[in-house]
């Protein structure tokens, strides 16, 4: 059974923007702080969860590349939180909704 969840990198890469605005938000809006040790911590975990443990070494470069972005995305999701509370402390406190 093939599955393909995205067309190209290009495609993957802006699905990984728009789920990593979501999950900051989200993690924002519940009072969530910014874990300084997770935002370096959790990218090299996920990076040896998918290419190691789930062996995608198995799957040549495509395994790489996904284990790479798998990465990516732990990184931007407490980024980007990081980014709204940066912001939320120049406006003077969580935005109104």
């Amino acid at each position: 059974l093939l599955h393909y969840s995205y067309r190209d990198i290009a495609h993957h890469v802006r699905q990984i923007n728009r789920y990593t605005d979501t999950m900051a938000e989200l993690k924002a809006a519940r009072g969530v702080g910014v874990p300084l040790l997770r935002m370096i911590s959790y990218p090299p975990v996920k990076f040896f969860k998918m290419y190691l443990f789930r062996m995608g070494f198995l799957d040549g470069p495509q395994g790489l590349i996904l284990a790479v972005l798998g990465a990516v995305y732990e990184f931007l999701k407490y980024a980007k939180l990081w980014e709204i509370r940066v912001g939320e402390k120049r406006a003077g406190g969580p935005p109104d909704k």
